[in-house]
């Protein structure tokens, strides 16, 4: 697609034929340019399509890759189940700061209901693709954007209080 954005429509001539003709030169120009662009889009879709599978097996190759990211909160739009993948332990991520796994396909972090709006504030960790983001948010990190929202800070979970290196 980024030759896509290198195209223009061909402008219509100062000295335009007759509109009532069946088909002028600048019409068909227009109309060459956009067939071209719509058998564009589709192949785009088309191959858009398979890459969704392929991120459900990179999305399941990254979980069995790492262990220590459980328990795991993942909400993303996949042409496979999570439980079909041998995710079997997710949650949903919430709808407030909380620390933790957190895994979300842009899809869902950029949805009309915002309810992911929180995680914004966050850099992910790792990514698969580029439509899949994977979060680890400590207590400390949460309770900062906590306190932003006006909501009561969480405790710190034994785990994290024992953990000094980074998840990755």
């Amino acid at each position: 697609i980024g030759s896509l954005t290198a195209w223009t429509l061909p402008e219509k001539p100062r000295n335009a034929c007759n509109p009532c003709s069946p088909v002028s030169a600048w019409q068909n120009e227009r109309l060459t340019f956009l067939c071209q662009f719509n058998m564009c889009l589709d192949a785009y879709f088309k191959r858009a399509d398979g890459n969704l599978q392929k991120f459900s097996y990179f999305l399941q190759k990254w979980y069995f890759k790492h262990p220590e990211a459980r328990p795991i909160k993942i909400a993303y739009t996949g042409t496979e189940s999570l439980e079909r993948l041998g995710i079997k332990d997710n949650q949903q991520p919430p709808q407030q700061p909380e620390s933790g796994w957190f895994v979300l396909g842009i899809n869902e972090l950029y949805s009309n209901s915002k309810q992911y709006e929180w995680l914004k504030q966050f850099e992910p960790i790792d990514m698969i693709g580029y439509s899949i983001y994977i979060y680890y948010i400590t207590t400390e990190d949460a309770n900062r954007v906590r306190r932003k929202m006006g909501l009561p800070e969480i405790e710190a979970t034994t785990s994290e209080q024992n953990e000094t290196n980074s998840p990755l």
